[in-house]
């Protein structure tokens, strides 16, 4: 008996809560100002500066996890081997910065495969 007048009350209870989704917000456009400095065609000169400035570091990106383009070795068992691009993942907010991502992976695959070659590491990747 109880049951049976409830099952409105459930009903409209379960209705509501689906009514209420949130929409990811885009709170974190700050984090993208990098990667509209990162100009393709200056990676392979921004990773010799680095190199001679003596920083050896490998960029990275986020996505479902941190990836380092152009590198196949274990850089999570030495993570002060890497640079992680803020403002990169997986999720975007706008095709702007959809695009930034595509560029960051490029950029940042680019600028590895010049700093392993300067540091002459064998670990790279097609």
């Amino acid at each position: 008996m109880i049951a049976g007048k409830l099952t409105p009350f459930l009903v409209a209870i379960v209705l509501l809560t689906g009514c209420d989704r949130r929409v990811a917000t885009c709170d974190h456009r700050s984090e993208v100002s990098e990667l509209r400095e990162l100009k393709l065609p200056r990676a392979e000169s921004d990773a010799i500066s680095a190199y001679k400035s003596g920083d050896r570091r490998l960029l990275a990106v986020y996505g479902f996890a941190l990836e380092v383009p152009g590198y196949r070795g274990d850089f999570y068992a030495h993570p002060e081997m890497v640079r992680a691009l803020a403002g990169t993942g997986d999720a975007y907010c706008d095709d702007e910065e959809r695009q930034l991502n595509v560029n960051a992976r490029a950029y940042a695959k680019r600028y590895n495969e010049v700093m392993l070659k300067l540091t002459g590491s064998a670990s790279t990747a097609n």
